[in-house]
């Protein structure tokens, strides 16, 4: 297993559990703060909204929050490495979420560059040479 973390500007998770991984990006607009949902009950009402009075590019900011799933290897090998197979936007479904070469391990394996930022390794079952198999075009799992 391996959890990573892009902190930052904006959050992220890249999980993998076996053959399975997940991955989540935090939207780059946070919702505003209404816990009680006493201006707008909930993230949809508050885009259209924002729609509805010309504020396009916000609305679009609210919606861009990243949630997907995939398999790090299919079992048959029909698809290629790191393939997503549900995802919140669903024109990603069928593509990679990396190719393999994409991460470079940092000495230490206690991080690793990805989408050009560093992602702290949080939690690991892998070594260094572990990682860099898991990334690589012929992982073991």
């Amino acid at each position: 297993y391996l959890a990573l973390r892009r902190s930052g500007a904006v959050d992220a998770f890249l999980v993998v559990c076996g053959n399975h991984f997940a991955f989540t990006q935090d939207r780059p607009t946070p919702q505003p703060l209404d816990p009680a949902m006493l201006a707008f009950p909930g993230l949809q009402p508050l885009v259209d909204a924002l729609v509805a009075r010309g504020h396009r590019d916000t609305a679009e900011a609210y919606l861009q929050l990243e949630g997907m799933h995939g398999l790090v290897r299919s079992p048959d090998g029909s698809a290629k490495p790191w393939t997503i197979d549900a995802a919140l936007h669903p024109w990603l479904e069928g593509t990679q979420l990396l190719r393999p070469g994409d991460v470079k391990i940092q000495p230490g394996a206690s991080a690793v560059q990805w989408r050009g930022a560093e992602w702290l390794v949080v939690e690991s079952s892998l070594d260094a040479e572990g990682l860099s198999q898991l990334f690589s075009e012929r992982a073991r799992l």
